[in-house]
Order: C-alpha cells, then sequence, then structure tokens
C-alpha cells in the first residue's frame, strides 16, 4: 500500500512541474474506455452446431429445433451418429481447406 502511494504522490508532483500532462492523465483514459468499450464484445452469435441424434427421437428434435431459434447458435445438421458428426466435421474441415479440429 505503501508503494502505491509513493507512486500516487510522484505522480502529483509531476503533474506539478508539467500541467500539460493533466489532460493526458484524466482524459486519455476515459477516451480509451468509451472507444474500446464498443471495440470488444462477448457476445456469442451464429455459432453453428451438429447434433447427433442416435435414438432419432421426434421430441428431442423438436426441442432442438425450438432451443435453435435464437442469434447465438443455429442447428446446421441433425445427423444419426457421432460417426456421422465427425465425418461432417472432417468433410467441413477439407471443403474450408484447414485442419479437422475435435
Amino acid at each position: 500500500m505503501r508503494r502505491l502511494m509513493f507512486l500516487f504522490w510522484k505522480e502529483l508532483l509531476e503533474l506539478r512541474q508539467d500541467p500539460r500532462m493533466l489532460p493526458i492523465v484524466f482524459v486519455a483514459p476515459v477516451l480509451q474506455l468509451i472507444v474500446l468499450g464498443y471495440a470488444a464484445t462477448t457476445d456469442v452469435r451464429n455459432v453453428p452446431v451438429v447434433v447427433a441424434d442416435a435414438d432419432e427421437g421426434r421430441r428431442e428434435v423438436a426441442a432442438l429445433l425450438a432451443a435453435a431459434g435464437n442469434e447465438a447458435s443455429s442447428i446446421e445438421r441433425i445427423l444419426p451418429s457421432l460417426e456421422d458428426v465427425f465425418i461432417h466435421h472432417v468433410a467441413e474441415a477439407e471443403a474450408a481447406g484447414r485442419e479437422a479440429r475435435p
């Protein structure tokens, strides 16, 4: 805590010596908060989802389709097994020219 107080005191002394630094010390961080606050977002949108429905239950498919109505995700395909999901994933990656990652 003492170290922080000494740092604060040092900055105040520097501001007394050069008053032109006052806008930089106080205005610049406020502007950065305003501008950079809009640049960084944590919204998740349009995540494609592939579902493995091994038992082919119609109620589960209906629930998945109802849940897919949001902006965060969309059901791309409903496939009958995990093996088919993996094959689909590898094929999509190869078509896009990238490495398939699990």
